[in-house]
């Protein structure tokens, strides 16, 4: 019989496939590279994570202690630069997906 998994264990699954890759630190936040689609659409649905495509969501998502992570997308207008500056000035700390390799 084949095994169903529900979409917590999905989550789970993809969240530990992900940060069991090598990441970034940028001002004690983990930064994650997330490598395809698939990892993309679960990363950005689950609930409690916020996807940034802007500096200004990405920093309204850092610093909203509701959200448990961020994800941004390679579409972002959002460079390496904008996301170690928006790191830089704020306090809560929680893992960010990112979907291109920071510089």
């Amino acid at each position: 019989m084949e095994k169903r998994f529900n979409r917590d264990e999905i989550e789970t699954i993809m969240l530990q496939t992900v940060m069991a890759r090598p990441h970034s630190i940028v001002h004690e936040y983990k930064i994650y590279h997330v490598a395809n689609k698939v990892e993309e659409e679960v990363i950005k649905n689950i609930k409690g994570y916020k996807e940034a495509t802007s500096l200004t969501e990405l920093e309204e998502a850092v610093n909203d202690k509701d959200v448990k992570g961020v994800f941004i997308p390679e579409y972002a207008s959002i460079t390496s630069q904008g996301i170690k500056s928006v790191l830089n000035r704020t306090s809560l700390l929680k893992n960010i997906y990112c979907a291109f390799e920071l510089q």
